[in-house]
């Protein structure tokens, strides 16, 4: 009864991180991976590493998204769908001893074992790569050309290069041991290997990993790495651009949709996804409908702002505004959530400035901070009087 209680209390109260252990498949794979771009990131194999569990969640929501569910289109709307995820592992896995894994004699279905294998995996390849959620996106699938399963496969890039990952999950009573369900995995993987380049080639890094849960107490969920070649087109430094610029504009638009910064964006993307050269846009700032720069138009989250003037910001423990805004909505009777973002991210958007924005890092962290809400009038009536 004991670790009943607790299992429910994990979930209802999941930790803020969690630990997931992290080596070479086997000896062919580990001299693959550090005779390769990686090897100084792996030198230090097998290891521990702590990743965020929200970022685990929201990864495994991402079957979601990629299969066009309806408010599932940004990483943004999956992050709010956390409570999702931990129901639907409710009864399958639990949060303990600073890791994820099996309930007691239950092994996933087919569905959940994919979804938990891909929270993994990409949860392991943002921390190896220092990626944030705003760099992966889908790779659709094309009978053009052979590319790894579109339901299991994500890339980003660093700017310098691509970064192509499989993802394969599986439940077994020891995850330290090659289960024939893991062997299946990685051969799915390698198979890959005899695809053809039938379009250009850029510079890429190219592998999958094999996800793994059992339910022994102490010991961590595995993920497992298999090394397949690339096979990735373009301009890396273009894909990040282009993929970061689309995480702040669904922001923006989330925030203020018809704001002039929020139209002016949404065009500049719409003009940098047709080009394969982007460069020449490098440091053209957005401009309004009659030429003057939408600059002008973000001076910053204080009363004059044309785009957060009206929006909820953040105060500091000395009742100080910080230059964050966003805006208020209700999770449920007694949890309301803020969405908000840095002031920056919409002075880069409107300067348009490739280096600082593929440059562009913020330490994530857990803070105490005061949120002075603001809400229109309308909404306050129809969404915030029955719970505040």
């Amino acid at each position: 009864m004991t670790r009943i209680r607790d299992t429910l209390s994990s979930l209802d109260h999941p930790p803020s991180e969690v630990s997931l252990l992290v080596d070479f498949y086997d000896e062919h794979e580990k001299a693959a991976f550090l005779g390769g771009p990686m090897s100084s990131q792996l030198e230090h194999l097998p290891t521990k590493v702590r990743v965020q569990t929200s970022a685990l969640l929201t990864y495994y929501l991402y079957y979601k998204r990629k299969n066009g569910a309806f408010g599932y289109s940004t990483h943004e709307e999956v992050s709010y769908k956390l409570p999702l995820a931990l129901s639907e592992l409710d009864g399958q896995a639990v949060f303990a001893d600073d890791t994820i894994r099996l309930m007691p004699k239950v092994k996933f279905d087919t569905g959940t074992a994919e979804r938990i294998g891909e929270a993994i995996g990409l949860s392991v390849a943002s921390h190896l790569h220092d990626l944030h959620q705003a760099d992966w996106l889908a790779i659709p699938e094309t009978n053009s050309h052979k590319t790894f399963d579109y339901t299991t496969t994500l890339t980003s890039s660093t700017g310098d290069t691509f970064v192509q990952v499989e993802t394969k999950g599986s439940t077994v009573d020891r995850n330290d041991l090659k289960h024939s369900t893991v062997s299946k995995h990685k051969k799915s993987i390698k198979d890959k290997k005899t695809q053809k380049r039938e379009r250009g080639t850029a510079a890429a890094i190219m592998y999958g990993t094999i996800g793994v849960l059992d339910d022994r107490e102490s010991y961590p969920a595995q993920c497992w790495l298999v090394d397949p070649p690339p096979t990735v087109d373009g301009d890396p430094l273009r894909f990040k651009i282009i993929a970061r610029l689309q995480f702040i504009a669904n922001l923006i638009w989330l925030i203020s949709p018809r704001s002039t910064l929020s139209t002016a964006l949404q065009t500049r993307l719409a003009a940098l996804k047709e080009l394969r050269n982007i460069h020449p846009l490098d440091k053209v700032s957005l401009v309004k409908g009659n030429g003057e720069p939408v600059q002008e138009g973000v001076p910053s989250f204080g009363e004059r702002s044309l785009l957060f003037g009206s929006r909820s910001r953040v105060k500091n423990t000395y009742g100080e505004y910080i230059p964050v805004g966003g805006d208020a909505f209700i999770l449920d009777e007694s949890h309301l959530l803020f969405v908000g973002f840095h002031e920056r991210l919409a002075r880069m958007a409107a300067a348009q400035d490739f280096g600082e924005i593929s440059s562009y890092v913020l330490t994530s962290g857990v803070f105490d901070r005061t949120i002075e809400c603001k809400v229109p009038t309308s909404r306050y009536k129809s969404e915030f009087r029955q719970v505040v």
